[in-house]
């Protein structure tokens, strides 16, 4: 889950560098209005074919994306585009939080390369009970297949948390679901091979 935070930093265009462990790296920044941005990355043992089905199964989204509770298609107008309601779980204080998105695939035949663009739908659908909305959802994943058989993975997203949420918490969940994330992939990838 990524939110918004209020901390301001010295330069809003300067990436500054959350975490790093062994082939993941997180790092974070403001975009124009102030919203956490945030950049992850990692290279895997996986083919492009299996991150696609990984994002599609939706009914397993809790195990691999940190505080994701399920995630329920709600529609596919198109081959290459799904319409998702995502719900996220928190910890008191936190409020639980939901988004709903449109996410557009595309496959680049030259390279290989495949780019998911996720954006916000939220304000077409109704609420959920007991859910505070997600605003300005916006993400990129960009999956690159490397020479030697390996998959570079970046993903670049933010989210407005919406509701009335401490920044330093704020800050502290997003980056450390998206780092969360990022550990889980290579393991849970094997299972889409």
């Amino acid at each position: 889950m990524i939110f918004h935070s209020g901390v301001a930093l010295a330069q809003t265009n300067d990436w500054q560098l959350y975490k790093t462990a062994g082939d993941v790296l997180v790092e974070y920044r403001r975009d124009s209005d102030n919203l956490l941005e945030i950049r992850a990355k990692t290279r895997v043992s996986s083919k492009v074919e299996a991150f696609k089905r990984l994002l599609e199964d939706t009914g397993n989204i809790d195990k691999w994306a940190a505080n994701a509770d399920k995630a329920e298609l709600i529609s596919h107008p198109d081959a290459d585009i799904n319409i998702v309601h995502t719900y996220f779980s928190a910890m008191w204080p936190v409020s639980d939080r939901d988004m709903v998105t449109k996410s557009v695939w595309t496959q680049h035949k030259e390279s290989g390369e495949l780019t998911l663009n996720i954006q916000d739908v939220g304000a077409e659908y109704p609420t959920a009970k007991g859910y505070i909305r997600m605003q300005q959802v916006q993400a990129k994943w960009t999956l690159t297949p490397q020479p030697d058989g390996s998959l570079l993975i970046n993903y670049q997203g933010q989210a407005d948390p919406a509701g009335n949420l401490p920044h330093f918490l704020a800050d502290k969940v997003a980056l450390k679901s998206i780092f969360t994330t990022f550990e889980r992939l290579p393991a849970v990838l094997q299972q889409y091979q």
